[in-house]
């Protein structure tokens, strides 16, 4: 039987915010100037590794969700960084416990890239209604571990540290958006190809691949295209940003760049991030859409406010 779902006590938690000027010394300067010049003047930089900033911001959603934390059946924390010195520094389940989740277990989602919060959620939706869990926390963090590499493939973006999180149940007891559908598409076989040499050819891919998840979300939610409201999306450039959204039949218009300039692009918590930062930027009620991007894995979501 099917059950709504919503997503409630949306929140995140930042590393402090600095001027992306600082890495001129250490970054081609040209790059620089493209990304300042498409919205990106800031970003966010944490002492603190990924799980802590996660659990900091999971705190955070119990207290806007309301519930009990006890009432809390799983963790899904949704990360790039789940390799075994990223693990032994965070130790998040002990983090968890820490915070009032007793024993609550915790699982792991990785590989999606910059994509992961969307098999987290879909995995709760799943959960909550194949077999009668009540909430579902889904927590994502990232950190730059390697300061060189602050600048992304293609200057596409700068990486911020960051962590963002919801609850994910079917009686939400604070405000929240609605879970209407989910989409996820993939294609293993770009990490086989010269990221510099095929470039047209991977954009065209990686086009075809987020407008396949918008179209299965689309499909999932029983929605028209032509009912969005507005578009969140991973955070990159703004001219990348608004490419995706017209070529998933929207128009530039309809993306959301609201947190560009001071957050920049914090891994697979942009969507959360740009949830929350986008709330009336609707014209009205209708659902609007979110697209979360990684470099060969890509998902999509319909969602609605409540």
């Amino acid at each position: 039987m099917s059950r709504d779902v919503c997503l409630a006590g949306l929140a995140y938690e930042l590393g402090d915010q600095r001027p992306v000027a600082e890495l001129r010394g250490a970054s081609d300067p040209v790059a620089l100037d493209l990304l300042c010049a498409n919205g990106i003047r800031h970003y966010r930089r944490s002492e603190q590794p990924a799980g802590r900033l996660a659990a900091a911001s999971l705190v955070k959603s119990i207290a806007l969700w309301g519930g009990d934390p006890r009432d809390i059946d799983l963790v899904l924390y949704c990360s790039e960084s789940l390799g075994p010195v990223e693990k032994a520094s965070i130790r998040f389940g002990a983090l968890c416990r820490d915070y009032g989740l007793g024993d609550v277990p915790v699982v792991g989602v990785s590989l999606s890239g910059c994509a992961n919060l969307i098999p987290g959620l879909r995995y709760a939706r799943a959960l909550l209604r194949a077999e009668g869990l009540r909430n579902v926390a889904v927590v994502t963090a990232d950190t730059c571990l390697d300061e060189s590499r602050r600048i992304a493939d293609w200057d596409l973006a700068v990486l911020s540290d960051g962590a963002a999180s919801c609850i994910v149940s079917t009686e939400p007891s604070a405000p929240g958006v609605r879970l209407l559908g989910v989409g996820h598409a993939a294609n293993p076989r770009l990490r086989d190809l010269d990221r510099r040499g095929q470039r047209p050819r991977i954009l065209l891919m990686i086009a075809n691949g987020v407008r396949r998840a918008l179209e299965a979300a689309l499909q999932d939610a029983a929605v028209d295209l032509a009912a969005i409201g507005r578009l969140v999306s991973t955070n990159t450039r703004r001219d990348a940003m608004e490419f995706f959204a017209r070529h998933v039949g929207l128009g530039a218009a309809a993306a959301f760049t609201g947190t560009l300039d001071g957050v920049s692009h914090c891994y697979s918590s942009d969507v959360l991030i740009n949830i929350l930062a986008s709330a009336g930027a609707a014209p009205g009620p209708g659902p609007f859409a979110a697209l979360s991007l990684g470099p060969d894995s890509w998902g999509a979501l319909v969602l609605q406010d409540v």
